[in-house]
């Protein structure tokens, strides 16, 4: 997702659900400085991360962390607030998610029917790496 205010060649990589966040955290950044730039921002952990240039650090922190605090807060799917957690998938599954009980519910069916192509595909059990040798 690149919002058409920000400057060519930046890397924004959220979900649905985080766009608004980080929305209204670049227009509190432009209050700051203008002319500050995004580096890149991003989901890791489970949380945004913002890597930007130009800002005044102290009010550049708060507006930054208080994006982090409210995207551990919303799912990144659906932008909900309600019965939200971050974890992985379940057992086998690696990468954190902040997502609602149903947008959970919704990308584990996914990934479960992806794994199971591939393993078809391939020949390969999804929970061969798992086992004890």
């Amino acid at each position: 997702y690149v919002d058409p205010r920000w400057s060519f060649g930046v890397t924004v990589s959220v979900g649905p659900g985080c766009e608004q966040i980080v929305l209204d955290a670049h227009d509190k950044l432009v209050e700051v400085n203008p002319d500050y730039r995004i580096v890149q921002i991003k989901e890791k952990f489970g949380t945004l991360r913002y890597y930007v240039t130009g800002v005044e650090w102290e009010r550049q922190k708060e507006i930054i962390q208080a994006a982090e605090l409210a995207s551990a807060q919303t799912c990144e799917e659906c932008g909900t607030q309600e019965n939200v957690s971050t974890a992985t998938l379940g057992k086998g599954y690696y990468w954190i998610f902040t997502l609602c009980d149903a947008c959970r519910a919704t990308r584990l069916v996914e990934r479960q029917a992806r794994d199971a192509e591939l393993a078809e595909k391939y020949g390969a059990d999804a929970d061969d790496d798992d086992e004890d040798v």
